[in-house]
């Protein structure tokens, strides 16, 4: 259990020094006096100030946020970043519509007796697809 940051064992050192500097006589009416300076720094006036200046500088952020309205903003920023984000996924399908088209699969791995009965003229030729000429691609200058 600890008291403002203070362990047990500190606190028992600090209540062993206090014996030893004040002395067991004088221990009582220190304590009394060192209460009533509490006491009395609690109820001023300038404690009161303290404490409101500090809560108004923690609380301040947020005040600030609120009055700014950034929320909103938040808001507002979310909403038209989701839009940018359509209009580029709709861009790169329509330029997929321009994309040669993809290559086939590869063909499968046969056994080596297959390969050898096959001649190499029974295959069709393949052809390679070139890409659209300069004047049909939506990239062109002119």
């Amino acid at each position: 259990m600890e008291f403002l940051g203070i362990g047990p064992l500190e606190l028992v050192l600090i209540a062993i020094l206090a014996l030893v500097l004040v002395g067991p006589r004088d221990l009582a009416k220190v304590g009394r006096d060192a209460g009533r300076f509490l006491n009395r720094m609690y109820r001023s006036p300038t404690w009161r100030t303290m404490n409101e200046a500090s809560r108004e500088l923690r609380n301040l952020p947020n005040r600030l946020a609120r009055e700014a309205e950034l929320d909103t903003l938040q808001r507002d920023l979310d909403h038209v970043s989701r839009g940018v984000q359509d209009d580029v996924k709709a861009a790169g399908e329509g330029m997929q519509a321009w994309a040669p088209p993809a290559s086939p699969a590869p063909p499968s791995i046969r056994p080596p007796d297959t390969i050898a009965s096959k001649s190499p003229e029974a295959s069709p030729p393949t052809e390679a697809q070139a890409p659209p000429p300069a004047s049909e691609s939506p990239f062109a200058e002119g």
